[in-house]
């Protein structure tokens, strides 16, 4: 689009951007270019050196694919009042198009703009040459083409003012080679009232482009629809009365889907674009109208009604926009987060796939060690092919090869699940509760479950508000249960085998198809079948599954493998103990699933026969089209794979891997890490803490292997190999990444690894941290530097991009709370930041949501709750806080929350000191929190100690039993007594209770040593002594009287997540009451504020419907932050501190607010105008904006807050349009201009909300 007399001053530039919400634009002060497409990229041409003009525009236009020709803008708007300036003008012009011909071919370019002249009547008639520049006038006729004669259009006015002047000054040229790609140009009139200029049309062919037509997709709006969902079921009741008897419940199915698919199209075109249809109509009606150039009193007759008629339709299209449009923003604007991304993320560029490589090249060729399950990457270079008929038959290629099973010896197979124990498997009321009855509630629940979210439809095009409408039509209940109850017999619709595959880029040569990860396009109706199943399928493999493996598996959690392995690094490195972790990488895992190996797990695994027969023809034998820059494959087999995208494969895909976990976790000759060998001699003697050796972790398909020698790589890869053999999997080491665990670099392991071309090698001396599932671990500070500038990077990127829309304070906090600050919660679940990465964070945040607002908010503020004044800005500190509740839920309450990791949690916390016998001590006391496998200023085990001080104080005492007896004896004595703050006990913390008890191995009990026994301080144990015996000033705790009463045996019960102290904490008034919210709002000071609203007030003042600005500025208000005259002459004496506005009285902040006469005068008359039966002062007024005191009036708090936050946010505007650099009083007609608009605002809010 290309735009003249834009007015586009330097600052109105980002406004006209976020009007436009185009791909691309370019600005001056009198144009603008404007691209909405991903396909017109626009590059602005440097002429400086030749003509400087801010009434011109040239630009280069080209296809981010190259798939036409690039050809060239000018964008003109010509002088209009000036005869010699237009000559002037136009001589630049042509002589800067002669300077840059060889550049700028004028084959390849278009010329539009406003000339400011006609040539009909001023050049062709040859009365007004002297109006342009005659050299420029041949120029045009020489080699440029114009537009409008291509329907007849060029005699037409494009310029008319008060009916009179009708003059055709807009043009659009265009050079030889666009002329004949030109097919279609037309002139579109507008109402005087919005433009004296029309609207030029040209729409060129510029060749056929490379991408296809994709696939239907039904519009899922329109089932909202209640003209749809008439027309729908008018049609399906029709249905009904015509379908064969002898179709079987599947082919009636299928004309039920087809008959809906009709239903969208034909509504789409009749009821949706009528009124551009006849608008359009009625557009070339007035162009032939004024071509037959008729008398002057039919045109006068005729005319008028036409243009009436244009403006009408034209009139209510843009009000429905904008209707939409504002309504929309209103509600969403500020609290949809959704919403918000909608608006700001920009459309990536279409996907397109320029050149794909030959499948029978040796990259592609399955020979190549095919049984071994590693891949061999030294082969050359494949051949590659551009031309997207090849394309699409490599691709075909491509996939049929993948798609194509390897053959597997069934003995072979059996044999290996026969070397296998499963512990675990399905019982009979799990295997019922598999191929139980379907209901049509639940095909309604799993349907509406995904109505609000992205979810594409398969090759049919119908998304699930569709299939609800089908689901609930009476006449189609009875066909739908007998649809998915055989379903669960293998029977299926023929569309639920038709599968599009859409390619996602992955990391690597994009050449390649194996860096393409397919994602199956599956219809929705199937899809909601298998989400049955997955809801199935999923509580059982819970139990079922190794606790190592977390993927997808329904009360799992990725970051307890991420914890894990974050401990046994910690450990490994505090007692450097050497070993790797392997990452192991496998080749299109999910795409390479045998079926015969699955469905033998599946069986092994007890799963009903009947599901498993389902589960077979569900996935395998299905016909998969693979989509190519919107072009489709010929169907391919798929004799082997589980599809991406539906929700059922992780589940199917987990039941696959099982077995080769299995062989790993029950291999002797794979010791793992023993939490024995990293913690020698830390067991109780009960051996309590003694977990499973971890000997990897899982989360689908991303493993993680921990190996202690070399020699353990060797029988890691025979796994790996049988597993291939059996089940078509295939093991990249190119991509398999290792890890030290103890931090440097061991090179006894540099042959193992190489001799299987693993090159990727992660220690303390890499450049960058190593990632598992996301998390980042870095091995020391530097690293963590590195990880802390790339998560301050993203944030910043992130603000600039939601920088470009005005949006309130409330849409800027949205923001931030839900899109921005989401960028580094999972990170940080992990990671243990500094001060100055939260400190940069927050200083981000805050320029973010208050900009550059004068007076400045205290940045403390921000992060307050509403109901003290704040915004509710998540305080990254605190909230990375909150993010390690989870880990505390794990060790406090494992009843609520059971995982694999607390053992390992526990035994973590048994390395610390004198906690070998209790763990818990290092939460309960900061004095323990000391080990060699713990480092402060890394671990993350320090953010959950400050975690879990939130909650310790709360108790009546911080030490309750049991507690082992040798725990007890290496505490500080001070922590054993009940006794003063300025006991001397106090004053000596290394004091230990050893030094005044003793365990009496006659009596076996504990006892007070006596004199002679003691070891330290003996006068002052004598007189503790006589204080604990006798004078009875000091007391011992209950824990210590336990072992002084109870005989050893029952002392030293194994301790267990029942214990006292994990029961003390559960019901302590912080834990049973913990919110997210408390815990913030514990470390912050609510005075910053400066307020306490009531909770339903300050809730209304944030929910009432008010415009983006008005909030931001009736906040401010709130905040007493404010520009004031008399605030801005403290900081600049020059600037004078009286009112603007009135004149009168020095602008203070109260007197901006209410007491400005002239404002008063305004307030007055609005609060009448709604409340004409109440009387209010300016006190009442001021405590509204300044306190939100409402008073007690009709219609509510809502109404009440907007009608003043509009008054007050209308004055704001009338303050600053005014000025503040004189005092001369605002004039009477500017205040009722004031107060209309004022009104006019309200109306329209007050009737929406």
């Amino acid at each position: 689009m290309s735009l003249q007399e834009t007015h586009a001053a330097p600052l109105q530039t980002t406004p006209l951007d976020n009007i436009f919400q185009a791909k691309q634009t370019f600005w001056t002060y009198h144009c603008g270019l404007v691209s909405f497409s991903s396909d017109f990229v626009l590059s602005l041409i440097d002429t400086t050196e030749f003509f400087v003009s801010d009434r011109y525009l040239l630009c280069k236009v080209e296809h981010p694919h190259q798939f036409y020709e690039p050809f060239y803008i000018l964008n003109l708007y010509a002088p209009a009042s000036s005869n010699v300036e237009r000559r002037q003008f136009f001589q630049q012009i042509y002589e800067l198009l002669l300077s840059i011909s060889s550049t700028v071919p004028r084959e390849r370019l278009l010329i539009s703009g406003d000339f400011n002249y006609d040539y009909e009547r001023d050049i062709a008639r040859g009365t007004g040459k002297f109006k342009t520049y005659d050299q420029w006038v041949i120029y045009l006729q020489s080699f440029f083409y114009n537009c409008l004669l291509a329907n007849d259009l060029a005699t037409l006015p494009t310029f008319t003012r008060n009916s009179e002047i009708c003059s055709c000054i807009d043009y659009i040229y265009v050079g030889e080679s666009l002329q004949h790609a030109l097919t279609e140009s037309s002139l579109e009139y507008l109402d005087p009232s919005w433009s004296d200029h029309s609207i030029l049309h040209g729409q060129f062919d510029l060749g056929a482009s490379l991408h296809g037509p994709g696939m239907f997709r039904g519009n899922p709006a329109y089932a909202n629809n209640p003209q749809f969902q008439q027309h729908l079921s008018t049609l399906i009741d029709k249905l009904l009365t015509t379908l064969p008897i002898d179709a079987t419940p599947q082919e009636q199915w299928e004309q039920v889907k087809t008959t809906t698919t009709k239903a969208i199209k034909s509504f789409g075109v009749k009821y949706v674009c009528w009124r551009k249809t006849t608008l359009k109509h009625l557009q070339r009606k007035r162009n032939r109208l004024l071509r037959s150039k008729p008398p002057i009193a039919t045109l006068q007759y005729f005319l008028p009604k036409l243009e009436r008629m244009i403006y009408s339709l034209q009139t209510e299209l843009v009000e429905i926009s904008a209707l939409k449009a504002g309504a929309v923003w209103r509600e969403k604007g500020e609290r949809s987060a959704k919403y918000l991304k909608q608006v700001h993320t920009k459309r990536e560029t279409q996907q397109f796939i320029r050149a794909i490589q030959s499948p029978s090249s040796p990259p592609y060729n399955e020979s190549n060690d095919t049984m071994s399950g590693l891949t061999n990457t030294t082969t050359p270079v494949a051949q590659t092919s551009s031309d997207p008929t090849t394309v699409r038959q490599y691709a075909h290629q491509f996939y049929s090869q993948l798609y194509s099973k390897d053959p597997v010896d069934n003995s072979e197979l059996q044999q290996y699940l026969a070397s296998i124990q499963f512990p675990r498997k399905f019982s009979e009321q799990e295997q019922g509760n598999l191929i139980a009855p379907i209901t049509i509630d639940m095909l309604i629940e799993q349907a509406s479950r995904i109505t609000n979210k992205q979810s594409s439809p398969g090759s049919d095009g119908l998304s699930y508000p569709f299939l609800i409408l089908l689901f609930k039509h009476p006449g189609l209940s009875s066909l739908c249960l007998q649809i998915y109850n055989q379903a669960l017999d293998g029977v299926l619709p023929d569309s639920w085998q038709d599968i599009r595959v859409r390619l996602l880029p992955k990391k690597g040569d994009l050449t390649s198809l194996k860096n393409w990860r397919p994602i199956s396009l599956i219809n929705c109706d199937a899809k909601v079948f298998t989400r049955i199943l997955t809801k199935r399928l999923g509580s059982p493999l819970r139990r079922i599954l190794n606790p190592y493996q977390s993927g997808f598996v329904p009360g799992k959690f990725i970051g307890d493998n991420g914890l894990a392995l974050s401990m046994i690094l910690e450990q490994s490195r505090g007692q450097h103990l050497p070993g790797v972790g392997l990452l192991l990488d496998q080749e299109k895992a999910y795409d390479r699933v045998h079926p015969g190996y699955l469905q033998q797990v599946m069986s092994t695994m007890d799963l009903p026969d009947r599901f498993i027969n389902c589960i077979q023809r569900l996935f395998f034998g299905n016909r998969v089209s693979i989509n190519i820059n919107g072009f489709f494959t010929a169907s391919i087999p798929q004799e082997r794979g589980l599809r991406q995208g539906d929700p059922l494969s992780p589940l199917l895909f987990n039941i696959a891997l099982e077995p080769f976990l299995l062989s790993i976790l029950q291999d002797p000759c794979l010791p793992g890490l023993s939490p024995t060998s990293l913690a020698s001699g830390i067991q109780g003697r009960n051996g309590r803490y003694q977990p499973n050796p971890v000997k990897c972790l899982a989360y689908a398909d991303d493993v993680c292997l921990l190996l202690t020698t070399p020699q353990e790589l060797d029988r890691a890869k025979a796994h790996m190999d049988n597993y291939a053999r059996v089940s078509n999997a295939k093991f990249n080491e190119n991509k398999t990444e290792v890890f030290s665990l103890h931090g440097p670099w061991d090179p006894i392991w540099n042959s193992p690894l190489q001799s299987l071309n693993i090159t990727t090698f992660h220690h303390q001396s890499s450049l960058q941290p190593f990632r598992y599932l996301g998390f980042y671990f870095p091995y020391n500070t530097r690293q963590r530097k590195l990880i802390e500038d790339q998560l301050l990077l993203k944030v910043q990127q992130q603000c600039i991009i939601y920088s470009k829309r005005q949006l309130s304070i409330l849409g800027r906090v949205t923001i931030v709370n839900v899109l921005i600050l989401s960028k580094v919660w999972y990170t940080l679940r992990l990671l243990r930041p500094t001060a100055r990465f939260f400190s940069e964070l927050k200083k981000l945040i805050y320029q973010f949501v208050w900009q550059k607002k004068f007076p400045k908010l205290k940045s403390g503020v921000m992060f307050l709750p509403s109901k003290y004044g704040g915004l509710n800005v998540l305080d990254p500190r605190l909230q990375h806080r909150v993010l390690q509740k989870r880990w505390l839920n794990y060790l406090i309450d494992a009843t609520r929350y059971p995982t694999f990791v607390r053992p390992y949690m526990l035994q973590h916390l048994a390395l610390f000191q004198n906690a070998s016998e209790y763990p818990l001590l290092p939460l309960l006391c900061a004095r323990f929190r000391v080990s060699a496998v713990y480092n402060k200023a890394m671990s993350i085990w320090s953010v959950i100690f400050e975690t879990i001080d939130y909650f310790i104080p709360q108790l009546t005492t911080p030490l309750m039993g049991p507690i082992p007896l040798a725990t007890l004896l290496n505490l500080p004595l001070f922590m054993v007594l009940q006794a003063d703050s300025t006991h001397w006990s106090h004053r000596h913390p290394k004091f230990l209770a050893s030094s005044m008890f003793i365990f009496d191995n006659r009596q076996e009990r504990l006892r007070l040593r006596v004199d002679g026994e003691y070891t330290r301080y003996p006068r002052l144990c004598r007189q503790l002594f006589q204080d604990i015996l006798t004078n009875h000033t000091v007391s011992l705790l209950d824990v210590v009287w336990d072992h002084i009463i109870t005989a050893p045996a029952a002392s030293n019960a194994a301790w267990s997540s029942n214990s006292v102290v994990l029961s003390a904490i559960r019901e302590s008034t912080y834990w049973a009451s913990f919110t997210p919210q408390k815990l913030r709002l514990f470390y912050q000071d609510p005075k910053l504020g400066g307020h306490n609203f009531t909770p339903s007030v300050v809730r209304n003042f944030w929910r009432c419907t008010l415009y983006s600005n008005a909030r931001t500025v009736y906040y401010r208000t709130l905040q007493g932050r404010i520009p004031t005259q008399l605030s801005i002459h403290k900081y600049n004496p020059l600037v004078n501190a009286t009112c603007s506005i009135c004149g009168q009285a020095d602008d203070t902040f109260r007197h901006f607010v209410i007491d400005c006469p002239k404002k008063w005068e305004v307030w007055q008359a609005v609060l009448h105008h709604h409340y004409p039966s109440v009387r209010f002062s300016p006190e009442l007024i001021y405590g509204a904006l300044r306190y939100l005191h409402v008073p007690p009036i009709p219609r509510g708090s809502k109404t009440f807050f907007t009608i003043i936050g509009t008054t007050h946010w209308q004055l704001w505007n009338m303050y600053w349009t005014h000025g503040n650099t004189t005092t001369r009083p605002i004039s009477a007609s500017s205040i009722q201009a004031v107060l209309r608009r004022i009104l006019n605002f309200l109306q329209i809010l007050l009737s929406t909300s």
